[in-house]
C-alpha cells in the first residue's frame, strides 16, 4: 500500500479496495433508538451511541434519508422505537441517491438489503438527469459558490468518478 493506494490493485487494473467497477455516492445504514432517551431528536450526552451521534451530525447536516421505522411492543403498546436511516458523505450525495431511487426504486431499500447501495456506471447512464430535483440543495450550492449547478454536478462525479470532463459530460447527456 502507497498513499492509501494498494499497489497489487492498480497493477491488476482494479479501484481501491479490489472493485471493479466504479461507484459512487454510497450510503451508510444507521439506527437510533427512541425509549427513555431519545437518542433520534434530542441525541443525550452518555446515553446515545458513536453512530447514533454520527447519525445526528448527518441529520443536522442534511446528509441523512430517513427509511423507516420499527415498535418494540409490550402488551399492546409502543415502548420503544428504532428508527433506521442512510447516511451520506454530503447533502448532494442525499438528494443524488433520492432522486435516483424515484427512477430506478433500488437506492433506497428497508427492510431489504443492501438498504444504502451506491450508484454504479450503469445506473449513472440509465438516470434521466434532466428529471431530477435539486431544489434542496440549490440554496447550499448558490451560498457557497459562484459556479453553475450544472459545473458543480460534473465536478462532483469527477471527483468521486475520477473521469474526465469530457466523460461526465456525455454521461449528463
Amino acid at each position: 500500500e502507497v498513499d492509501g493506494v494498494v499497489v497489487d490493485d492498480c497493477q491488476d487494473n482494479r479501484l481501491d479496495g479490489g472493485n471493479q467497477t466504479p461507484e459512487i455516492f454510497g450510503g451508510a445504514f444507521k439506527s437510533c433508538f427512541r425509549g427513555f432517551n431519545d437518542c433520534c431528536t434530542t441525541n443525550v450526552p452518555n446515553a446515545c451511541s458513536a453512530d447514533e451521534k454520527l447519525l445526528a451530525e448527518k441529520k443536522r447536516a442534511g446528509a441523512a434519508h430517513k427509511l423507516g421505522w420499527s415498535c418494540n411492543w409490550v402488551l399492546g403498546i409502543c415502548m420503544t422505537v428504532n428508527e433506521y436511516w442512510c447516511t451520506y458523505d454530503s447533502k448532494f450525495a442525499r438528494v443524488f441517491q433520492q432522486q435516483a431511487h424515484t427512477q430506478t426504486g433500488d437506492q433506497l431499500n428497508y427492510p431489504g438489503t443492501p438498504h444504502c447501495p451506491p450508484l454504479t456506471i450503469d445506473d449513472l447512464n440509465a438516470l434521466d438527469i434532466s428529471e431530477m430535483d435539486f431544489s434542496d440543495v440549490y440554496g447550499d450550492l448558490l451560498s457557497q459558490t459562484d459556479a453553475l449547478v450544472e459545473d458543480f454536478i460534473i465536478n462532483q462525479l469527477e471527483n468521486e468518478l475520477g473521469m474526465f470532463e469530457s466523460n461526465v459530460q456525455d454521461t449528463l447527456q
